[in-house]
Formats: C-alpha cells, sequence, structure tokens
C-alpha cells in the first residue's frame, strides 16, 4: 500500500515500523489493535467530543446496512471508476468518510482494476471504529482509516489521485494542497427533494434543499452526476434515518415525536455528486 500520511506535528514523512507511525524527528503514532491511527493534535479537536456521537454513528451503521442508500453507493463507486486511470496506481482519499460504508465498498469494488491504495479520514473515533470493523468484516488490504481533521490533513502534498467527500464541510485549500495535478474531487451532496417525505412531517411549511455554490477556487467543475429515487421505510429505518440527519437537532418536539412514532414512511432520496479537477 502506498504510504502518504505525514506527521501532524513536524510534517515530515510517517514510515511504518510495526504496529507504529514514526517520523524522522520520533514522533510516534500507535496503531490501535481495532487497526486505525489517531493522527489528531490536541489543538486540533473542535470539542471534548470530536465528530459525531456515538447514536448518530450507530443510527447510520444500522440504516445504511438496509441497502436503503444503494443508489448514492453506486453512484460514488461508478463516478470513482469513470475518473481514474486503470493503467496507474491510484490513491483515493475518502474524507469525512463516517463509518466506512461507501469507502469500503468502493474500495472493494474497484482496488483490483486501478490497484487502489485508500484512506478514509474522519474526525469521530467512534466512526473510524466503526470503519475497522467493516473492514476487517470484509477482509479487506491496501486501505486505512485515520483520526483526522480535515481542516489540518495529515497528508502528503500531491499525493492523492482522488478526493471523495460525502456530505461533509470542505478546506478547498487542503484539497488542493493533498490532490496531484488534474486530480479529481467529488462532492457529494443532496439533491433537492431529497428526504421530502421526512420533512414534510417534521415542518408545515417544507423547503426544497437548495443548491449548493458550485465555485469552488482552484477548482473546475466538469460534470454533474444526479439520482433519485424511492424508499419505503419502517418504524426501525425511520428513526435511525432521522437520528443520522441535522433534522434530529432541529425540529420541533413534537412533530419529531410523531415522525418517530410512524409504523411506515415513504419519502424520495436524491443525490447530486459534483466533479471537480485541480486546475
Amino acid at each position: 500500500m502506498k504510504n502518504i500520511l505525514y506527521c501532524p506535528h513536524c510534517k515530515n514523512e510517517l514510515n511504518q515500523i510495526g504496529n507504529t507511525f514514526k517520523c524522522v524527528n520520533n514522533h510516534s503514532y500507535d496503531i490501535s489493535k481495532k487497526g486505525f491511527v489517531n493522527l489528531l493534535l490536541a489543538n486540533q479537536h473542535h470539542s471534548d467530543n470530536s465528530g459525531d456521537e456515538k447514536g448518530m454513528i450507530l443510527s447510520r451503521v444500522r440504516f445504511l446496512n438496509t441497502g436503503k442508500y444503494d443508489l448514492l453507493r453506486d453512484l460514488i463507486t461508478e463516478t470513482i471508476k469513470s475518473s481514474l486511470d486503470s493503467s496507474k496506481d491510484n490513491v483515493v482519499c475518502d474524507l469525512g468518510c463516517g463509518e466506512g460504508y461507501y469507502t469500503t465498498y468502493f474500495h472493494n469494488k474497484l482496488k483490483d482494476e486501478f490497484n487502489l491504495s485508500t484512506y478514509g479520514v474522519d474526525l469521530s473515533k467512534q466512526a473510524i471504529n466503526e470503519c475497522t470493523i467493516r473492514q476487517r468484516q470484509m477482509k479487506l488490504e491496501n486501505i486505512k482509516f485515520v483520526i483526522g481533521n480535515l481542516n489540518y490533513l495529515p497528508i502528503q502534498n500531491e499525493s492523492v489521485d482522488l478526493i471523495v467527500n460525502s456530505f461533509a464541510k470542505i478546506d478547498e485549500n487542503e484539497f488542493l494542497r493533498i490532490l496531484r495535478k488534474n486530480g479529481i474531487f467529488l462532492r457529494i451532496l443532496p439533491g433537492t427533494k431529497h428526504l421530502l417525505g421526512l420533512k414534510e412531517v417534521l415542518y408545515e411549511n417544507v423547503r426544497l434543499n437548495e443548491d449548493k455554490e458550485t465555485y469552488i477556487e482552484g477548482f473546475e467543475l466538469i460534470d454533474i452526476k444526479e439520482s433519485e429515487g424511492n424508499i419505503l421505510l419502517n418504524n426501525q429505518e425511520i428513526n435511525d434515518l432521522f437520528t443520522m440527519t441535522p433534522y434530529y437537532y432541529k425540529s420541533p418536539k413534537d412533530t419529531s415525536e410523531a415522525l418517530m412514532k410512524k409504523e411506515e414512511l415513504n419519502t424520495i432520496i436524491s443525490f447530486k455528486i459534483l466533479v471537480y479537477r485541480k486546475k
């Protein structure tokens, strides 16, 4: 596996020696028993509980395992496939990888054709722990999960061929720094009608999702991929989907309780992938 990690203290290359990553200045980072490495410095935490909370992560694991978002999983995989060059080795980074559902899937599907080295980075220790559980279950090699902050990526300059970023904040300067010339950045966003059925229960005046500004300094937008479908949810799936979305924290108490009591819900799911190339 191609190593692209660097020391978050001194920014020198990290080399793996046994179960430890070390740099030339002897800063060392142990690989946990679960298989991930923590490259998050104390001053890079946003709070004492960095990243998504445990309940949200576990809800996301349960929900994604139902296959209800496989439409997005397949769209991401096909977009990566059409963006990489199979004649060379490729490094892909999933930045804000969450519990690794999409990361492990596209790596498993594309690893041989594109000789992939895949890295997943997330702020949440709980999420990264779930990534390594999935990695072990699927017996995947050449994939590494890292606890890190997207604003301070512990990744070498111009070492990445393609970045995946799903429903997460971006740092265009960091993304530009780590991408090779003409590298690809996939920004996954909700479509305008995403979760419309869910919102119709929660809010009296429902608004469609607004399209984000597509211009990003240093990148050229070269394509837009879109996909839409309908899913039917049972009560457990409704609760898990609600818990893993921002609506869980900002919806009225009475409508939230009404949603979580529903035995069945039909909703549109809608996704968009903005495909950028580094200029």
